[in-house]
C-alpha cells in the first residue's frame, strides 16, 4: 500500500511549574524532543509552556531544531496555571 504523509500542525504544551522539578522536567523535555524527532520535515510544530503564567515559546514552524532548543531552555518554578497554557497553545 502506498502511503503519503499529510502534514500536521502540533502545539506542544509543557508544564514548567515548580512541581515539575528534577527528573520530571527532564523526562518531559526528552519525550517532547523525541516526539519532534518523529515528525515529518513538513510538519509544523510549536511550543507553549506554563507555570504561574503561560508563554508562547515558539510558534508553529518546520524548524524542528529551534523547537528542540526552546524545549531545552525550559526551567521550572512557580505554581501551575494549566488553563493559561492550553489557552496560549490554542491561540
Amino acid at each position: 500500500m502506498d502511503k503519503t504523509a499529510v502534514p500536521i500542525d502540533v502545539m506542544l504544551v509543557i508544564d514548567r511549574s515548580g512541581s515539575m522539578g528534577g527528573t520530571l522536567i527532564t523526562d518531559a523535555k526528552n519525550a517532547a524532543k523525541t516526539f519532534v524527532d518523529n515528525t515529518c520535515s513538513s510538519d509544523l510544530v510549536g511550543l507553549a509552556s506554563f507555570s504561574e503564567s503561560a508563554t508562547l515559546d515558539i510558534g508553529l514552524t518546520t524548524d524542528h531544531n529551534s523547537i528542540k532548543t526552546q524545549i531545552d531552555a525550559l526551567s521550572t518554578g512557580g505554581y501551575t496555571a494549566i488553563g493559561d497554557g492550553i489557552h496560549t497553545a490554542n491561540t
